[in-house]
């Protein structure tokens, strides 16, 4: 995969034919409007495609009318269905300073998000409860 190209949603396809079609846009004028072929736009709303590169979400963008992100988000924003920081975290490639975090970076960050939102911070506990989140920043800083 080259490095502008993004995995996304396998809903993606449909977020895409629901927006062209909600702009009264054909396949041809989303092509002609957005610079990229009919046959790989028919591709990506079929499912065939699945990574679209970044320069092609945002040249979709903006034809559409959206936000590049609302395009590639874990399920493109169709519903209102909430997610859980895991599923957050785990569906989709996250990237800082240049490296995709690993399944073990995650799972790291789940727990000390989960862990600052659990916490009182309240009387003697402050410190301990500071303790162990800078204890789980430290493993996470280690691997």
């Amino acid at each position: 995969m080259e490095r502008d190209e993004m995995l996304i949603s396998d809903e993606f396809g449909k977020m895409l034919k629901s927006l062209r079609k909600k702009r009264g846009l054909t396949l041809a004028d989303l092509s002609d409007l957005s610079g990229i072929s009919i046959s790989y736009l028919n591709r990506l709303e079929k499912g065939e495609r699945k990574s679209p590169g970044f320069t092609k979400i945002l040249k979709l963008a903006k034809v559409l009318k959206v936000d590049p992100s609302s395009l590639v988000g874990s399920d493109l924003n169709m519903t209102d269905k909430p997610v859980s920081i895991s599923e957050l975290l785990f569906s989709a490639q996250i990237e800082h300073n240049d490296e995709i975090l690993t399944a073990s970076q995650k799972e790291l960050l789940v727990e000390i998000i989960e862990t600052v939102l659990l916490v009182k911070f309240e009387g003697t506990s402050i410190l301990s409860d500071l303790q162990q989140i800078a204890e789980l920043i430290s493993e996470l800083k280690e691997l």
